[in-house]
């Protein structure tokens, strides 16, 4: 019988070690992330060849009908009023309670109130 084991109070079960199992692979990139007071930012190395690192570019609203990529997020934590959720809401296939980055730094400014940062 195998691939079967006995187990100690006599039932038989399968042997789950096979070789048949897929091997482990190593750590494929190296990532790095910059969070940091001011601003954010998150990296990438591939390991398993000599290439360059790449910063990723974060999604963030610029106003509440424009979505943008940038490699830079701001630290700042906006709670928008009901208005500007709504309009966000539309575009939106998620439906943030919070809002965070550039749209968040620039209504900083004009109702500190309802953003956070450092």
């Amino acid at each position: 019988m195998e691939g079967r084991v006995s187990g100690q109070d006599g039932v038989t079960g399968t042997d789950h070690t096979s070789a048949r199992e897929a091997p482990v692979r190593g750590p494929r990139f190296s990532i790095g992330i910059d969070l940091g007071t001011t601003n954010c930012a998150v990296a990438f190395t591939p390991l398993d060849r000599e290439a360059r690192s790449e910063v990723l570019a974060i999604p963030q609203w610029e106003t509440p009908s424009s979505l943008v990529d940038s490699p830079i997020l701001p630290s700042f934590l906006y709670l928008p009023e009901e208005t500007v959720a709504s309009q966000i809401r539309a575009r939106s296939a998620a439906k943030p309670e919070w809002i965070i980055g550039r749209l968040a730094r620039k209504k900083a400014a004009e109702t500190p109130g309802r953003v956070a940062h450092s």
